[in-house]
């Protein structure tokens, strides 16, 4: 059975835009620039790789954002999906947040086991969600020295 994973990628990076968003509203705090360089699709590398190397960032955003939290730090190894579990938990992160991660992982989970093919359209679409999702990351990182 295959996803319709230009679909769900869309869901995905229209709810961390939604977190980014709120994140930048919050409180009227004037954010440092957090803008990391975009992830891209190149059109003549193999799109599965692109949403590897995608999720690969992600991941990085998240640890990044448990290390300026207040969360028992997890020690290495431990998977995004329960970093993100415990970021919730403690409220830095809304179940939006939590969701997003859990698609692109699942997304990223069929490509990288070779469950489904993927074109060009699609893994940008989940690049598109990545950089979203690394850029919310990156401004919740900045607040928590500010909370």
């Amino acid at each position: 059975m295959e996803l319709d994973f230009e679909e769900r990628a869309d869901e995905a990076r229209q709810s961390a835009a939604a977190v980014l968003e709120g994140a930048q509203r919050s409180d009227g705090v004037d954010l440092p620039d957090v803008e990391p360089e975009p992830a891209r699709v190149p059109r003549d590398e193999d799109p599965s790789y692109a949403v590897v190397a995608a999720y690969a960032r992600v991941a990085v955003a998240v640890r990044s954002l448990a290390a300026a939290s207040n969360i028992r730090q997890p020690p290495p190894g431990t998977s995004t999906a329960r970093i993100v579990l415990a970021l919730h938990k403690a409220g830095v992160v809304s179940a939006g947040y939590v969701e997003s991660v859990k698609s692109l992982v699942e997304l990223r989970n069929v490509v990288a086991h070779g469950q489904q093919r993927i074109t060009f359209d699609e893994a940008k679409a989940y690049v598109e969600a990545a950089n979203e999702l690394v850029s919310a990351s990156n401004v919740l990182a900045s607040l928590q020295g500010r909370a």
